[in-house]
């Protein structure tokens, strides 16, 4: 079973101790507890600490930015147990909608590991990827163009009125 870990923000994980990854082939719509309804995206890591073997499933919330990282409550695997709490974290995930995609990580040489494991959001926290939030007031962050003044507008429909008086007038 897997257990939301909300102290956890990001994964701390060298690439080389990543033994699994698997990723959601699309964004599915979940309802965490006490978070909106939102789309987000899934991956199962395996990854080697100290201790031994840790199995994490990690949700991308889009809405939210963040990530919601799920643990397997029997915390470290044994490495005979592996295939297993593999299995358990993508039924997991498949019971919410995903489809996992095992990205092959664990066949990649050194300097590809590292350029896939650094361009995911699972190392930089959640939004990590997304285009810029939205100014403090609520506005985008782009800036607004301002609006013609009333002596501009009235310049534009007195040009249009003539434009169109032409156009009519070879008809």
């Amino acid at each position: 079973m897997f257990e939301w870990d909300k102290a956890c923000e990001r994964l701390e994980v060298a690439p080389e101790r990543v033994r699994r990854l698997l990723r959601s082939l699309g964004d599915t719509q979940v309802a965490l507890p006490g978070l909106p309804s939102q789309k987000s995206s899934a991956y199962l890591c395996a990854y080697e600490d100290s201790r031994g073997v840790q199995v994490v499933v990690v949700f991308h919330l889009l809405v939210s930015r963040r990530l919601a990282v799920y643990r397997h409550d029997q915390g470290r695997v044994a490495p005979q147990n592996l295939k297993a709490v593999l299995d358990e974290g993508m039924h997991f995930a498949e019971s919410l909608g995903f489809l996992l995609d095992d990205q092959e990580f664990h066949l990649l040489d050194p300097p590809a590991k590292k350029d896939r494991w650094n361009s995911l959001p699972l190392v930089h926290g959640g939004g990590y990827g997304l285009d810029e939030p939205a100014a403090a007031g609520g506005a985008p962050a782009a800036a607004v163009p301002e609006l013609p003044s009333l002596e501009e507008l009235h310049e534009r429909r007195r040009f249009f009125i003539e434009k169109l008086g032409r156009f009519l007038a070879t008809l």
